[in-house]
């Protein structure tokens, strides 16, 4: 058994399977082998509630961490550290893109072309919009286009990926609560939900658009959905709604 020292206080980062390697991002990136959990590699990092999302730069697979830092994954070599400082929510990496939303900015940087970089290399920052200063808890979502992203507040910011133009800003009436679960998109259809239970379904689009609206007991985690089903983990109860 391999035991692996953690982060002191909350922590809430979900550990990624790639490569054969069971990453976990605790006090430290660390990479178990997934066959018998030993410690291949270990990377000294700021540790972050937002998970580590993978990528790939010239064939090589690699992590992209909420602290902005890019690691390669078949030997722990940290390529760049600190682009961006995300403080809850994960990275998006989508076409070569890493989108990060961070509290009162979103920024958009071009991915490098290769995993040899010269010490203390920056990432091209291709646009940054601003945002909201309220907490950005949940992670972002892009689909078509589009980025989208809300903060604790409710408020649903839309972006262009290209061009980093807002496409609209809308306020969320929940009714109350905060949003900490993460955007959910199924069924071509957009998910956000707030801590009093409360889902608004949206429809995407460079208008917004709102479906329907749907009440549960409160919950603070991000849904799941498979095939028909969707699942929702309150603190008390794990909810299956079907179609």
């Amino acid at each position: 058994m391999t035991y692996v020292e953690g982060a002191r206080g909350d922590h809430s980062a979900s550990p990624l399977l790639l490569d054969g390697k069971l990453i976990v991002h605790l006090r430290d990136v660390v990479a178990l082998d997934a066959r018998n959990g030993d410690v291949l590699w270990r990377v000294k990092t700021d540790e972050r509630h937002g998970s580590p999302v993978a990528a790939e730069i010239a064939g090589a697979a690699v992590l992209v961490t909420a602290n902005g830092d890019i690691i390669r994954v078949s030997d722990g070599e940290l390529i760049v550290k600190r682009q961006f400082r995300l403080g809850h929510n994960s990275p998006i990496v989508e076409a070569g893109t890493i989108y990060a939303l961070e509290d009162g900015a979103v920024k958009a940087f071009q991915l490098p072309s290769s995993t040899e970089l010269p010490a203390d290399s920056k990432l091209e920052l291709k646009w940054e919009l601003s945002s909201t200063r309220a907490n950005q808890l949940a992670s972002p979502i892009v689909h078509n286009g589009l980025l989208y992203g809300v903060g604790e507040r409710g408020i649903l910011e839309v972006a262009d990926v290209k061009t980093g133009k807002r496409i609209y800003r809308k306020r969320l009436d929940f009714g109350g609560g905060r949003v900490d679960a993460s955007l959910c998109l199924a069924g071509e259809l957009l998910f956000v939900s707030s801590t009093r239970g409360v889902t608004l379904v949206l429809k995407p689009g460079r208008e917004f658009e709102q479906v329907t609206r749907n009440e549960l007991e409160g919950f603070s985690s991000s849904l799941a959905f498979s095939e028909n089903r969707m699942f929702a983990r309150t603190p008390k109860h794990l909810i299956c709604i079907k179609e």
